[in-house]
């Protein structure tokens, strides 16, 4: 499949824990025509996912067994760069990798969701989505930010 991939690749942010990566790219058709890197967000060896498979063109990981999202973008956003072949996405697998694919994606030049500022934010996480959905003039749901289960 390698050689009749794109010369461009796709990037894929992944936690070892859920590493499901093969099973998108069997799955996705669109993703059959680029050339698949795999960035892992920390050390660690990913549990058997299904029976699906994919060429991965690349595997990057973050040398920690801690993710770290700023020292993981200074890792491997030059890897990324200088690793012969152009990025046409960065897409994260699940919620904890979002901010390092959108800091990958802004250090690449990729087109991508903000990686700095109050949006970049909302991204991952669910209250500060809330207010800047109602800092927009939309609907949106009640909210209130508990320390406990405990209701007032």
């Amino acid at each position: 499949h390698l050689c009749s991939a794109k010369e461009e690749a796709v990037v894929f942010v992944v936690d070892p824990s859920w590493d499901c990566v093969a099973s998108y790219v069997a799955n996705v058709p669109l993703l059959q025509e680029y050339k698949i890197i795999k960035v892992m967000t920390r050390l660690g060896k990913a549990p058997f996912c299904n029976s699906d498979h994919a060429d991965i063109y690349k595997n990057i990981t973050f040398n920690s067994w801690t993710p770290n999202d700023s020292l993981a973008t200074e890792e491997i956003c030059p890897q990324l760069r200088n690793g012969g072949v152009p990025i046409a996405a960065i897409i994260p697998t699940f919620d904890p990798a979002v901010h390092l694919a959108d800091c990958l994606a802004a250090c690449v030049g990729v087109r991508g969701n903000p990686s700095q500022g109050p949006l970049a934010y909302a991204r991952w996480n669910k209250w500060a989505m809330s207010e800047a959905v109602r800092k927009a003039g939309l609907r949106s749901v009640k909210e209130e930010i508990v320390s406990t289960g405990a209701r007032r």
